[in-house]
């Protein structure tokens, strides 16, 4: 309902909520078929809502046993002793600017990956596809950030559980009645003749890629205390063991005819590159609350991919079922990979974002009516101790008797201009070879 009518007001809430309850996000904003802002932001003073109900596994339950227990099996951590300021990404509690105590200059606030292909994502779509005017932000990590009931989204840092809408916490702060859209995420050709394989160990050609490395970083989900992974608490026969020796690169995973997809705290982005490798999918059921990818609601179990009970149950039996199924097999791999050519190569991507982003447009409005919206009064007085962002001289972006153009109005000029040329060239074009009614 929040997203049914939005305007000016609703990407100021939207901006608000993500600055001071989320922390972090990107605001985008398309003018003219071009992007005209790409504002990553995130904020270095974030102040957390659920600290006081944060507990630590440890013997004594202390911040102090905690961390004194976890340098025996992790490096040396640059902790904010202030746990006020720690920030979530999903079920991965994040606590460190930077790693390095003594290097205070190369703090980063937010990481940066995916940015500059984020941004080449929006600019090209914005080069071949009709993108209209409209603003949203993006979510680029790995949990959503607002949910349709307006409650706590990290409901599990309540120890509430995020899958049961009964459990939902109310938001008791930065709540409105409208937001802005937040955008979230969450090849071998031929089949795999089985003779070809028999050389593996394993009697059956499936991946089994071991494990090369695990996660130490620091761990909360719903009912039990923040955590870290010890490998001395694995259960198993012989010794557990990890190593980049057991790593195979994506390339050689597509010679195996099966391969198991197990998500980790979310869904994985990895799930699209293994549509088009031309295997057999065997996709675990989900666990998690962020399980899916925007193309997601496309796949179809037994059609596109083998479903996997989340606890394996059924593993060796669906294994036995692709083996006595192959032509069967073939065709759910090669339907797989048309799907992933259809909606999630370049070309889906495109087309997508030209969906979404017209639907995003088509719900903006100056005075939005199912709402009670007032049009908040605007304040011209300046507070001297504030720097100010008004340029130093008139231009059209701001507004005044004599604007002066800077750079960016100047090629929006140029490019409207350059398009009414083009249209008129096209009307003139069209006329001269119109028959002539006599």
């Amino acid at each position: 309902p929040f997203h049914r009518e939005t305007n000016r007001e609703s990407t100021m809430h939207t901006l608000k909520y993500l600055f001071f309850h989320m922390r972090c996000g990107i605001l985008v904003m398309i003018r003219n078929g071009r992007v005209v802002l790409f504002a990553p932001f995130a904020n270095k003073d974030y102040e957390n809502n659920w600290s006081e109900f944060l507990k630590f596994d440890s013997d004594d339950g202390t911040f102090e046993a905690y961390y004194g227990e976890k340098r025996n099996h992790y490096r040396r951590e640059n902790i904010i002793r202030d746990v006020r300021k720690w920030w979530a990404n999903g079920n991965i509690i994040c606590n460190e600017h930077c790693k390095d105590s003594r290097r205070h200059e190369e703090t980063q606030y937010w990481g940066d990956q995916f940015l500059s292909q984020l941004r080449d994502m929006l600019d090209d779509a914005c080069k071949n596809r009709n993108i209209p005017d409209c603003e949203f932000f993006i979510n680029k990590r790995d949990y959503p950030h607002l949910k349709s009931n307006l409650s706590e989204p990290y409901g599990f840092l309540f120890d509430r559980d995020d899958k049961d809408p009964s459990q939902d916490l109310p938001l008791e702060q930065f709540k409105y009645n409208s937001y802005a859209p937040i955008m979230s995420f969450y090849i071998s050709n031929r089949w795999k003749k089985e003779p070809e394989f028999h050389h593996m160990v394993h009697p059956v050609p499936y991946l089994d890629a071991q494990i090369t490395a695990w996660n130490l970083r620091d761990k909360k989900i719903a009912g039990h205390p923040m955590t870290f992974l010890r490998k001395d608490k694995f259960k198993g026969r012989g010794e557990f063991t990890a190593g980049k020796e057991h790593y195979i690169p994506m390339y050689e995973q597509s010679k195996f005819k099966y391969i198991l997809y197990v998500e980790g705290h979310c869904a994985a982005n990895r799930y699209a590159f293994l549509m088009r490798l031309g295997s057999v999918i065997l996709k675990v059921s989900s666990k998690c609350v962020a399980d899916e990818m925007w193309y997601t609601p496309l796949l179809v179990p037994m059609e596109d991919h083998v479903p996997i009970q989340e606890d394996l149950s059924d593993l060796a039996e669906k294994i036995a079922w692709c083996r006595a199924h192959d032509a069967e097999c073939r065709e759910m791999a090669a339907r797989a990979k048309q799907k992933y050519e259809a909606f999630v190569s370049k070309e889906g991507i495109y087309d997508y974002m030209e969906l979404i982003t017209t639907h995003v447009a088509q719900r903006y409005s100056e005075v939005p009516t199912h709402w009670d919206y007032v049009r908040p009064v605007e304040h011209h007085e300046r507070d001297p101790r504030k720097p100010s962002l008004q340029p130093d001289r008139d231009h059209s972006c701001v507004g005044s008797k004599n604007p002066r153009l800077c750079t960016g109005c100047e090629e929006n000029k140029a490019l409207q201009a350059s398009r009414r040329r083009k249209m008129d060239e096209q009307d003139a074009e069209y006329h001269s070879k119109r028959p002539k009614v006599r």
